[in-house]
Parts: C-alpha cells; sequence; structure tokens
C-alpha cells in the first residue's frame, strides 16, 4: 500500500508530483498541502493540521468536495507534517512519499528529515521529495535505481555507524564507520544505473540529487516496488 502525503512547504511545480497521486492508495493533505494537491489536479483522502495555512479557496474546496477533516489546536505536540505522517503509517501502509516538507523554514525542515528516525516511523518506508531531491533513512541495507552522475550524500544521525558498505558509487566504502559530525560521506556519485548501501549497526540518512530534477512517472516505475 502507497501513501501520498503534502505538507505546506515550498514546491515551486506543485504539477510534478501529480503521478504520485494518481498512484497512491491513500493521500493525505497537512494544511496548506490540499493548495499544492489542487495544483496538481488532485484532491486527498483525507485534510488534517491546526490550518493555519490552506487558503480560504482550498477550505472551501475541501468542504464542498465533502473532504473528511481533521482538526487539531495550532499548540500541539506534533507538527502537521508529523501528523500526516503519523496517520499514513498508522493505516498500515508499505511505503510513503512526502512532499512539502523542506522550505525557508530551516528548524521546520530540519525537524522534518528528523523525523525520519522516529519509532513511529521505524517499520514504514518513508522518504521525503521535492523537485530535485530525496532523502530517506537506511537502518540495514537500501538498493537504490540510480542514474550516472546522481550526487548521493550519506549522513549518521544519532551516533555512530558502523559497517557501512557501498557499491555502485565513485567513493567506494567498505566495512567503513562514519560518525555523526564529519562530513566522510558528503557528495558520493552513482557511477551507473544502481547503487547500494548497507551498514551493521545504526542508523543512515541518504540523499540524493537527481539528474534533471525529479521525473515521477520513472521514479515509481523503478524506485517504488509495486506501484
Amino acid at each position: 500500500m502507497l501513501a501520498f502525503v503534502v505538507a505546506g512547504g515550498e514546491l515551486h511545480d506543485p504539477r510534478r508530483f501529480a503521478p504520485f497521486a494518481r498512484a497512491a492508495d491513500l493521500v493525505i493533505a497537512a494544511d496548506s498541502g490540499y493548495d499544492h494537491l489542487l495544483a496538481m489536479g488532485a484532491r486527498p483522502h483525507l485534510l488534517l493540521g491546526d490550518l493555519d495555512s490552506i487558503s480560504p479557496t482550498a477550505l472551501a474546496d475541501a468542504r464542498h468536495a465533502g473532504i473528511p477533516l481533521e482538526t487539531f489546536p495550532a499548540e500541539k505536540d506534533y507538527t502537521d507534517t508529523e501528523l500526516v505522517l503519523r496517520e499514513a503509517v498508522g493505516r498500515g501502509v508499505r511505503c510513503v512519499l512526502a512532499c512539502g516538507v523542506f522550505g525557508n523554514r530551516l528548524d521546520h525542515t530540519l525537524a522534518n528529515v528528523l523525523l525520519l528516525v522516529s519509532p513511529a516511523l521505524r517499520d514504514t518506508d518513508v522518504r521525503l521529495l521535492d523537485e530535485r531531491q530525496e532523502v530517506r533513512l537506511v537502518r540495514g541495507d537500501v538498493h537504490l535505481r540510480t542514474q550516472p552522475g546522481e550526487t548521493i550524500s550519506l549522513l549518521p544521525v544519532g551516533g555512530e555507524v558502523r559497517g557501512v558498505t557501498t557499491t555502485g558509487l565513485y567513493y567506494p566504502l567498505s566495512d567503513a564507520t562514519l560518525q555523526t559530525g564529519p562530513a566522510l560521506g558528503i557528495s558520493n556519485v552513482a557511477t551507473g544505473e544502481e547503487a547500494a548501501v548497507s551498514l551493521t549497526s545504526g542508523s543512515l540518512l541518504i540523499t540524493r540529487l537527481f539528474t534533471g530534477g525529479l521525473d515521477a512517472d520513472r521514479y515509481l516505475r523503478h524506485s517504488v516496488p509495486g506501484a
């Protein structure tokens, strides 16, 4: 089961994500993420959040279309992005594609990226995307369908990461130890159409910069099993 969640962060061209909305079994909007979905020509199965940023037009559309709505107070313990991710995971999805999670608020961007290490998301494949890049977490191993020249960076989180081994990258690692802080894993490069990263302990953020930007149809075909 594939979920597509849309938060209210920056998207320069929401239409690029329309294939995700069409392919997903579950679509959830967080607040002004509904505006992004309308720009994609789509509507969610659920709208939630504190509704402090959704446009009046989008809110009226949601109510007219009968979209289920869950509202939360502005003073709450979770960001709207965390709420939508928890909702998706709670419905038993196997993979979550999330956009609108980056922007000009560095605190929100960092918080959204660090959600990937949340225990609540531990058993779900959650990927954060915008028009240029993807961020995901690996605790064991991951295989990537790449294009030659893509920039791949490995960022330890939560302390030491041991047994890091890579294939398909220009700068190979073999049973390496990466520490949180030093930038040893930054700016590696995919050399072919497949890359793999494995580790024996710890948690590693993987970021990739798409050559030519995100191609949502290609991404679904090659990077999302069963999509």
